[in-house]
């Protein structure tokens, strides 16, 4: 893609099995647009967004040059034996959903996101 001219956005989502009260987001370089984007999508669906580390893959994609976000809405007992499925809750889940979707949709329709940065 990026030597075809297309620089990719990448939105990453950890952690999303609990949802500690606000979504972690951790903005890398050249994620102005992308994170006003997120922050209207949070106040609609009244998921506070704040800006946090969320150490995932979005390191790496940013690292790559593209522009990366990482959101985290929280885990109980993350990367430990009692990190099992049974701890996951459906709430934290769709407010996950719901929030990637949303974000998603306005990216697309954002007019500085078409341009590639």
């Amino acid at each position: 893609m990026l030597a075809a001219g297309v620089r990719p956005d990448a939105v990453n989502l950890d952690m999303a099995g609990k949802f500690n009260g606000a979504v972690a987001v951790d903005l890398g370089p050249g994620t102005e647009a992308i994170a006003e984007i997120l922050d209207q999508a949070g106040r609609t669906l009244k998921i506070p967004p704040a800006v946090a580390p969320v150490a995932s893959d979005n390191r790496q994609y940013a690292a790559a040059g593209l522009a990366a976000v990482g959101l985290g809405l929280g885990a109980a007992h993350y990367h430990s034996p009692l990190d099992t499925p049974d701890r996951i809750e459906p709430s934290a889940l769709r407010k996950a959903g719901r929030l990637l979707l949303v974000t998603a949709a306005r990216m697309a329709l954002d007019p500085a996101q078409q341009s590639g940065t």
